[in-house]
């Protein structure tokens, strides 16, 4: 990730952070919106950071079971 991936993800924070506190929502949709809106390709360029060992899930439906199924299986 670049610096302004860094900077748009301290910004969505930033952006959940005020969400929650005036109440607006659980400030879990704002941020990942603004984000994809600023730049598009960030799930992908936050995906290729992670190391090595973790299962990233992610989609609008059934991360919750896919999840669950994934800790299943390697359980």
């Amino acid at each position: 990730m670049d610096r302004v991936d860094r900077l748009i993800i301290v910004l969505t924070k930033f952006v959940s952070f005020i969400s929650k506190t005036l109440g607006l929502g659980a400030g879990e949709t704002w941020p990942g919106e603004i984000a994809l809106k600023l730049r598009p390709h960030i799930a992908g360029a936050m995906a290729k950071s992670l190391s090595k060992g973790i299962i990233l899930v992610a989609g609008t439906n059934g991360k919750t079971t896919t999840s669950l199924m994934i800790k299943t299986v390697l359980e």
